[in-house]
Order: structure tokens, then C-alpha cells, then sequence
């Protein structure tokens, strides 16, 4: 059974008992009683224990047997029922199984005629490619997102580097094996909710290892015969000195621009992949231009630099 942890900055209103002597009121709103964030695993069941709704009176007070209806706005996954009714004690659920292509949904709630509530699903996964995914991040996210299903990081890093590209580094390494790679378009250094994601890190280290995976099964510890078995040929091969920090005197990466995907190995231990990269690669206009500006997104003389968080 998942562990689902929720991560909102939402205080969620519980039922209330205030009835008074003409009783509850008449309904007013949809109560999230948990969250509107939910995390779970590519082919598991979000339960409906977790999932639970009210249709609540102006003062929190939850109201048996009122029917909500539910729609899937975006992504896919398993959504049945279609609609759910609140029980005795005015609470309702439903259960979500993340069974599609995509590890996000985002689930419209609503009360007929008297309210709505979006509520928003993620599958810890791995999905390279043009609107694609890392851990729970999507690459359409925006920091505020990251921080909805992430929490505060235990850093925000700024390490600028030599190709005329910063970013900016939300570090969660030590407790998810994650680094969120956002934009500083402006190049002020400063992180804001608005600021967009660019790329997802997933890693191994010395207090974790982040274990999810793509739909084919390739994650942190593969081996790089498994990843050319998936992805063929790599456009990249490259051998680095070995960053600080790093174990081993040299690095490889392999490179697949059409998928985004950077892949690190030690390349004096082993084969099997410490990191993996993940970005939304746009090749660049014909004009030569560094930056898409529609999209703000790098051109392919951007190199991958593999991050290690500062002391």
C-alpha cells in the first residue's frame, strides 16, 4: 500500500459542528478535507480514504447526501465513479489509479449549481520528451508547483555557468534524490512562484536514491547496455574529469537530445547510472538564436552539468 503524502500551503476547513438550533444551512462550497495535492505510483491506487470531500454550509458545516460530479480535465488514469454522494457525516471519497501514459490528472469537482474545485495528481515517474516529467515535477511546472508536491527545498542554489545559460537549482537531494533545474531568464539570481521549471535531476547520493523510473524501467542504477537497449544509439558520448566531490577519476555522460535525457555513470566503477537529466529540448530556430523566446528554452550547445550542491 503507497504512503501518499500531502503537501499543501491550503489550510483545508474540517466539518464543523456549529448546526445551531435551526440545524445546517444550506450548501455553499466544496470542502477540500485533506488537500487539493495528492502523490501516488504509476499503476497504484490513490485511496479514497485520502481523497475526501464535503459540501459544507457558510459556517464549515458538512451536508449528508449531496452529489458531487467529477471530470478529468488533463492527463489520464482510472476515474471511476463519475460522481460520488456525501455519506451521514457529510464526507465523500473516491479512489485514482495512475494507469495511463501520463503521471498527472488534474480532477474537476463539482457541485451543481453551487460550486466547483480542482484538485491536482501526481505519479512519481520518470517521462522524457516534450511536456514530460521527473519524479512528480512536470516541465510545464512552475516553482510554486514544485513546492505544492515538494515542500520548501533544503537549499535554492545559484551556480552560474559558462554557457550563457543560468539556472537556478531548488535542491531537494538529500531527502528525495531530486534537483528541480528552473529558469533565471532575467538573470537576477532570484527564484519567484512564476519562475518556470526547464529540467528535473534525479540522482543517487549518499543518503538516498531516488527509485523511480521511466514506462521502460530505466531510473537511477540502470545500466548503460539497458539504456542503449531502450534508446539506441546516444547522439553524445562524453568522458569529463570527475566534478567535486564525485567518486572515480572520470565521468561519462550519454547524451539523447531527442528525448532530453542525460545519463552520468562512474566511469572507473561501473555502468550503472548515478544521475539522469531530464529536459524538454526544443532544437533551436534556424536563426541561430541561443533562446526560443516562446518557450525560453536552450539550444543543443547547452552542456549538461552534473550538480553536486554547494558545502
Amino acid at each position: 500500500m503507497i504512503v501518499v503524502l500531502l503537501l499543501t500551503l491550503t489550510i483545508f476547513l474540517s466539518c464543523g459542528d456549529d448546526n445551531g438550533p435551526v440545524g445546517p444551512g444550506d450548501p455553499e462550497k466544496i470542502v477540500a478535507i485533506n488537500s487539493l495535492y495528492y502523490k501516488g505510483v504509476m499503476g497504484d491506487t490513490i485511496p479514497d480514504t485520502v481523497l475526501q470531500f464535503a459540501v459544507a454550509d457558510k459556517n464549515d458545516n458538512c451536508l449528508p447526501n449531496q452529489q458531487i460530479q467529477l471530470y478529468r480535465l488533463e492527463g489520464d488514469g482510472h476515474l471511476n465513479p463519475k460522481s460520488i454522494t456525501t455519506d451521514s457525516s457529510g464526507i465523500a471519497g473516491f479512489p485514482y489509479v495512475f494507469n495511463g501514459d501520463s503521471g498527472y490528472a488534474v480532477i474537476r469537482l463539482v457541485a451543481e449549481g453551487i460550486d466547483s474545485l480542482d484538485i491536482f495528481l501526481r505519479a512519481n515517474t520518470l517521462i522524457p520528451g516534450p511536456h514530460g516529467q521527473g519524479q512528480y515535477v512536470l516541465f510545464d511546472d512552475t516553482y510554486a508547483d514544485v513546492k505544492n508536491f515538494n515542500g520548501l527545498p533544503a537549499s535554492v542554489d545559484v551556480i552560474m555557468n559558462p554557457f550563457n545559460h543560468p539556472f537556478i537549482y531548488v535542491n531537494y537531494e538529500r531527502t528525495l534524490g531530486v534537483v528541480v533545474m528552473v529558469y533565471d531568464i532575467d538573470l537576477d539570481k532570484t527564484i519567484y512562484d512564476t519562475s518556470s521549471v526547464y529540467g528535473v535531476i534525479v540522482n543517487t547520493n549518499d543518503y538516498i536514491t531516488y527509485t523511480g523510473t521511466t514506462a521502460d524501467g530505466i531510473g537511477v542504477g540502470s545500466s548503460i547496455s539497458d539504456i542503449r537497449e531502450v534508446y539506441m544509439e546516444p547522439d553524445t558520448i562524453r568522458y569529463d574529469s570527475a566534478p567535486p566531490d564525485s567518486p572515480g577519476d572520470s565521468t561519462v555522460y550519454i547524451r539523447d537530445l531527442d528525448q532530453g535525457l542525460t545519463f552520468y555513470s562512474d566511469f572507473t566503477a561501473d555502468t550503472s547510472v548515478l544521475e539522469i537529466h531530464l529536459i524538454e529540448w526544443v532544437p533551436p530556430p534556424e536563426t541561430g538564436a541561443d533562446i526560443n523566446t516562446d518557450r525560453a528554452l536552450p539550444n543543443a550547445r547547452i552542456k549538461p552539468l552534473r550538480f553536486r550542491a554547494p558545502k
